[in-house]
């Protein structure tokens, strides 16, 4: 039977619809598919955190530079290996206007890894922009971005110092001849 405005109407008088039984199982497909996928996704954002962290990284080194050149000034690029941080001051003797220096922390599971490993007996290295934007950069060429402990190794995301420029970039492991940063 057709109603006056063209809809089908079944005997009792009702438009046609979903009951309550195909909503459940509809709602059950979705949940078996919700939790096949978490575990995939759960990797897959953990591993984002830690490209995130190697992004923000390397913006403070082109920050770095770029303050180094604009301002005439020599810019120190730290690492503290032991506390896990990382910023961006003036060279000691030097002053900017802002006099602000620039910090960050690593998150607790992410760790920061130096090759080869020259740091100071504080744990300390330092990356000197000068005001012609070269790096000197104390022979660390490699810095790999992980979780804490080496777990989970395909997370790790690897920067190198350039060799075509005066800058860090981030490599593939697997398409990277990484010997040649680590000699």
């Amino acid at each position: 039977m057709t109603s006056a405005i063209g809809r089908k109407i079944n005997r009792r008088g009702a438009a046609p619809g979903f009951t309550l039984i195909e909503m459940i199982v509809v709602m059950a497909l979705l949940t078996i598919i919700a939790l096949i996928s978490a575990p995939s996704l759960s990797r897959f954002f953990r591993g984002n955190e830690v490209l995130d962290e190697a992004r923000q990284f390397l913006a403070l080194t082109r920050y770095a530079r770029a303050q180094a050149v604009s301002t005439g000034l020599p810019m120190v690029f730290w690492v503290d290996s032991r506390q896990q941080q990382y910023g961006l001051r003036p060279q000691l003797g030097y002053e900017l206007e802002t006099d602000e220096n620039i910090g960050f922390d690593l998150p607790e599971d992410i760790e920061i890894v130096l090759y080869p490993v020259n740091a100071d007996k504080d744990g300390m290295i330092f990356f000197l922009f000068d005001a012609n934007g070269g790096i000197d950069a104390q022979n660390v060429k490699l810095l790999r971005f992980q979780r804490e402990n080496g777990a989970d190794s395909e997370d790790g995301v690897i920067i190198v110092q350039s060799l075509l420029r005066p800058e860090f970039e981030i490599v593939d492991e697997d398409d990277a001849n990484l010997s040649y940063y680590i000699q």
